[in-house]
């Protein structure tokens, strides 16, 4: 089984697009009643306090997960990857425990995989078993040797279809984990993979990126959202597929039927 997740790159919700989603609550309690994922970018800059932290979690379902992106400190000043400041990080981020995705690691330009990833194994994958998402920009991470060393080391490559390096707009590393960015000008995610075997994924997130236009790409999605409003539809879907076998069937959990929306139909077929 492979549960998929979409959302955006935070939670907020223009007033164009208020009438796909709960009136009442706050931002966070209306998104999460449409989808099931976010991608928190605004930890890059700074951590929220404790106490937001436990709002977060009071204000979500319980399958409710937050991607969060690691802090500048961690992934861009030098000396990168402190074993430190990765410890205060996730000694931080602890009340979140419960609701925790991917920590995504958004790797500056010049970041070369071999200079990267010692830091990134030795100090951060020693220090969590979370799941891990990079998203590096170096021309040096897209090579067999890399996506080896990832894939031993559990850590995914994220695929970013707006991306303008070619190479990484295709995910890597662990497949554990598939991750997408779906960039500006992308109508839609990129399907499911065709077929899932030994190393299938456990989760499939599908981040529409509303940083780089404002909120486009929430306004886009709320209108996906308006698809999940039929009382018939099913609500919540895992995804359980054979090679060669096109047919999505039902997870059952019924904690996510009772909550969400169909997140297969914004998935276009091949």
């Amino acid at each position: 089984m492979a549960l998929l997740r979409v959302g955006t790159a935070g939670w907020d919700i223009p007033s164009s697009a208020g009438a796909h989603f709960p009136e009442h609550g706050t931002d966070l309690h209306r998104y999460a009643c449409r989808f099931n994922a976010v991608e928190v970018n605004s930890t890059f800059y700074r951590l929220p306090t404790r106490q937001t932290l436990c709002s977060w979690v009071a204000r979500t379902p319980p399958d409710f997960r937050f991607a969060l992106r690691l802090p500048h400190s961690i992934t861009h000043e030098r000396p990168r990857g402190s074993a430190q400041l990765i410890g205060a990080f996730l000694r931080d981020i602890q009340p979140l425990a419960e609701k925790l995705g991917p920590m995504v690691i958004q790797l500056p330009r010049d970041a070369a995989f071999a200079e990267t990833v010692e830091w990134m194994i030795g100090h951060l994958r020693a220090a969590t078993s979370a799941d891990l998402a990079c998203a590096p920009l170096h021309a040096s991470w897209f090579s067999p040797e890399a996506d080896r060393t990832l894939a031993q080391a559990r850590i995914a490559r994220i695929a970013a279809t707006g991306s303008p390096l070619a190479a990484a707009t295709a995910g890597g590393g662990w497949l554990g984990l598939d991750y997408t960015r779906v960039g500006p000008g992308r109508p839609s995610a990129p399907p499911l993979p065709e077929g899932f075997e030994a190393d299938a994924p456990s989760e499939i997130w599908r981040i529409f990126d509303n940083t780089a236009q404002g909120h486009e790409a929430a306004r886009r999605m709320a209108l996906e959202a308006s698809r999940f409003d039929s009382p018939q539809a099913p609500e919540g879907r895992s995804v359980a597929r054979r090679a060669g076998d096109d047919q999505a069937q039902e997870d059952g959990t019924q904690d996510v039927q009772k909550r969400h929306g169909d997140l297969l139909s914004i998935l276009p077929s091949r």
